[in-house]
């Protein structure tokens, strides 16, 4: 996917965003599995790191408890880039 949006007529992104949900049987809960990317040097690294993830400037990733819309992650990043949404 990263490498299909480098030819996209808007790109380079500074933030791309991943979201997988997973469902842990064993335990009985859901996660929601975030991955950023970027394409212009944007430090997702400090949102990962605001969301309890890790990883590197250019590529990192969270793991939050629970169902998230892609409104609420949305709104996370928002809140970890101390941004309001409109």
């Amino acid at each position: 996917i990263y490498n299909k949006l480098r030819g996209h007529e808007q790109a380079p992104f500074d933030l791309l965003i991943f979201a997988i949900r997973h469902a842990d049987e064993r335990r009985k809960s859901i996660y929601t599995k975030l991955e950023f990317r970027t394409q212009t040097g944007f430090n997702v690294l400090s949102i990962a790191k605001k969301l309890g993830g890790g990883g590197h400037e250019r590529a990192s990733g969270a793991t939050l408890q629970g169902y998230y819309s892609a409104e609420q992650i949305l709104e996370a990043i928002r809140q970890s880039l101390g941004l309001t949404s409109s």
